[in-house]
């Protein structure tokens, strides 16, 4: 049996852990003891959610569309059309292969994509959970190869409003400081979070918090989890969060509560 530790990967929070694995096999996940982030403790998602590495359900091979086959198959080249006998039906919607003929396919569209349409019409979409070293691989094959200058990926739609706005404000698009300084707030605001569904590691300090006698406050646009030990709760409309938040900002400013001090010596 080793050990191994790591970070866990499900949330941002970054909890720290330790993989008991027997062989190619994880056999069990815990919370580092002296763990800064976990505290020892992990969710549910960090302490079980490593099944589906081994689980029967799991996709093992390259699936391709039965009727991407039958609309494009008289368009193949004929070295490709002599492969697709090694094409086996998986269900009524896929076939399976094997690797070699998925990337052959997966090519071969690619570049009648781009004969027809040009490289600036194909974009790559990366995942934001995959290593450094491939997502270097990635945009330098999106960049180099097929000649897009289009390369993406999943955590630009939530995190880039508020990357943005960090850089303006503190310098840096990432949290400036740890999660123990829920524990030095004198108030505790929660906007937009459902932080003991998404973040469960986070919602412990904030509970914990709470009931030393910290002040708690929920805003969201329903009620969550943390709005039963809040001392104040809002519930907003849909879509309403910026125009809440510039209310706050000019009461602040129009009654004159800026900590004039902080702002000039701080940022």
């Amino acid at each position: 049996m080793k050990l191994i530790q790591s970070v866990c990967t499900y949330c941002g929070t970054g909890c720290d852990v330790i993989a008991q694995v027997e062989g190619d096999t994880i056999m069990r996940m815990e919370a580092h003891p002296q763990g800064k982030v976990s505290r020892g403790r992990l969710c549910v998602k960090g302490r079980f959610g490593h099944d589906f590495i081994t689980s029967p359900s799991r996709v093992r091979q390259p699936r391709i569309r039965k009727r991407f086959i039958e609309k494009n198959r008289n368009q193949m080249p004929p070295a490709l059309q002599n492969k697709l006998f090694l094409l086996h039906s998986l269900d009524v919607e896929y076939y399976g292969c094997d690797l070699d003929i998925a990337v052959a396919i997966v090519a071969w569209k690619l570049n009648e994509v781009i004969a027809e349409h040009g490289t600036e019409s194909v974009g790559c979409v990366g995942g934001a959970r995959t290593s450094c070293e491939n997502d270097f691989f990635f945009q330098h094959f999106a960049r180099e190869v097929i000649g897009t200058p289009h390369v993406d990926n999943c955590g630009r739609i939530c995190h880039a409003p508020s990357l943005a706005g960090l850089k303006r404000t503190v310098g840096e698009g990432a949290a400036s400081n740890p999660f123990d300084d829920i524990f030095d707030a004198e108030f505790l605001l929660v906007i937009g979070s459902n932080t003991t569904e998404a973040h469960p590691i986070v919602a412990q300090r904030i509970l914990e918090a709470a009931r030393s006698g910290t002040p708690l406050a929920t805003m969201d646009v329903r009620r969550i989890t943390l709005s039963k030990a809040a001392e104040q709760e809002l519930i907003i409309p849909y879509e309403a969060n910026l125009l809440v938040l510039n209310m706050m900002a000019r009461v602040i400013i129009e009654e004159d509560l800026v900590n004039h001090d902080f702002i000039a010596t701080r940022t």
